[in-house]
């Protein structure tokens, strides 16, 4: 497949394709939008995968750091997109940092 598909009920980024480029911290917060949109289309089954992903570490770097922080410095990064994903609907998180997800999923109680 070139680009992305889009259904009623699936939008896909082909792999290679997503790992070329790297989502602006504007691309991430579109993407936030859509997810949330399509929850509220009744589409089933929205995943989401931001855990430890470079514009976490772009988001998150000091004022005035060139670099993004390193992935082991992404862990809270993922923690609070993971969580604004449940509150936008998703149903499925793919995430690095399994235990202090599912802790925090607990703490938001519907994803429980």
């Amino acid at each position: 497949m070139a680009g992305g598909a889009v259904s009623e009920a699936t939008v896909t980024v082909p792999a290679a394709e997503a790992t070329r480029r790297r989502l602006t911290p504007r691309q991430a917060a579109v993407v936030e939008q859509l997810v949330e949109a399509a929850a509220d289309a009744g589409c089933a089954g929205v995943l989401v995968g931001t855990s430890r992903k470079w514009f976490l570490g772009q988001l998150a770097a000091p004022p005035g750091k060139d670099e993004p922080l390193g992935v082991d410095e992404r862990v809270e990064g993922s923690l609070a997109t993971a969580a604004l994903a449940m509150v936008a609907g998703a149903a499925v998180l793919r995430v690095h940092d399994v235990a202090v997800t599912v802790q925090a999923a607990r703490l938001y109680g519907p994803a429980a």
